[in-house]
């Protein structure tokens, strides 16, 4: 009788063991999967304010990942570079001479609209707040490197930002990350147990010292 209360005790010691590990390591694999993708499709990101304009834009014409060139409200053509490390306008409209048709380069694509959610299968980003009465997608899928743009025109003349970018090179730290957080969770649940045992295993000895000595 004594044996198989032992034998019991020890199964459901093992199954209480082996449930805790797959619930720990599943439920961290979900969460991690989830902030990762949060992170790879920059559902967090934030959009910003691009410098007011001369005068109140009524058009983009068109933009790249660094640039975006508009007409305003007196038919004047502008343009705004974004990419600090090539030019000292950075962040600053000057009048645009050279306007290009579309986005040139290979993995370039170019989308516009309404409103910022139809251009997007995953509706990201949502609109940015105010009423937005156009919006320009420019994504840019290249080998080792990826990024996606949107500029939005508000009926107030004044334009929003958005902008994601990721690498090969993000992707492969994420997934080594991950993969070490989820180790890292199962020891710990393993050496938890393990402890647990020690404990139970050390006041089990006592108990039956004890015994023995009351006999």
């Amino acid at each position: 009788m004594t044996t198989r209360i032992k034998i019991k005790s020890g199964l459901k010691w093992w199954l209480a063991f082996f449930t805790t590990l797959l619930i720990g390591v599943v439920l961290t694999s979900l969460v991690i999967n989830l902030f990762i993708d949060m992170f790879l499709t920059g559902a967090g990101n934030a959009w910003g304010s691009l410098a007011k304009p001369p005068s109140p834009a009524i058009h983009i014409l068109q933009a790249d990942s660094y640039h975006i060139w508009i007409e305003t409200q007196d038919l004047q053509k502008f343009t705004i570079s974004l990419n600090c490390y090539e030019t000292e306008n950075c962040n600053k409209w000057v009048k645009a001479e050279n306007i290009p048709e579309t986005v040139e380069g290979s993995g370039f694509s170019s989308s516009r609209g309404t409103n910022c959610e139809s251009l997007d299968q995953w509706s990201l980003p949502s609109s940015p707040s105010g009423r937005v009465v156009e919006c320009v997608r420019v994504s840019y899928a290249g080998p080792e490197f990826g990024s996606v743009n949107y500029f939005a025109l508000l009926a107030d003349g004044t334009l929003r930002h958005w902008v994601h970018s990721d690498s090969s090179i993000t992707r492969e730290v994420y997934k080594i990350f991950s993969f070490f957080l989820v180790i890292l969770v199962g020891v710990s649940i393993s050496v938890f147990y393990l402890m647990l045992y020690i404990v139970r295993r050390a006041r089990k000895n006592r108990e039956t010292k004890s015994q023995l000595a009351g006999l």
